[in-house]
């Protein structure tokens, strides 16, 4: 197979997978990066809100987009904003009890997905799989890297 072929036939199956809802969850509304942000803020808020501006340097996305994507989630009753006292120059975000629930729900369902996709490919093309994922992902980094430079 050409280079130029397998090159379309790989980004024809990555748009297929990005169009595939399976590993999104369960709530219709939610888009992958909604959930990112979302486990993003459980995984750093400790419990405390977290300043807007956290997740737009760690989506490297600009302050606008940040507030695009806090807004839809506010909508959606899943993120809630606070302006504290001490700071009041800030906006500071905290997950909503709801938005807990569904990324408990979430994960639950995820690693039934990946469990069902462990027994379909059997545990060596798994292990495959799982080590061409890491080289892609050095691979993306690289390019993103060199994009900062």
């Amino acid at each position: 197979m050409k280079e130029q072929d397998l090159a379309h036939e790989m980004m024809q199956m990555m748009f297929m997978m990005g169009k595939n809802k399976t590993f999104h969850g369960n709530c219709e509304d939610m888009r992958g990066r909604d959930i990112m942000v979302l486990k993003t803020i459980e995984a750093l808020d400790g419990g405390k809100p977290i300043k807007m501006s956290v997740i737009t340097n760690r989506f490297h996305i600009s302050a606008p987009a940040t507030s695009q994507i806090i807004r839809r989630l506010e909508n959606l009753g899943f993120v809630e904003r606070i302006h504290l006292v001490e700071d009041r120059r800030s906006v500071y975000i905290q997950l909503s009890e709801l938005a807990k629930k569904m990324i408990r729900q979430n994960e639950e369902e995820l690693y039934q997905h990946f469990h069902g996709l462990i027994e379909y490919l059997g545990e060596d093309d798994a292990k495959k799989f799982i080590e061409l994922l890491h080289k892609t992902n050095a691979y993306v980094d690289n390019i993103f890297k060199k994009r900062k430079e």
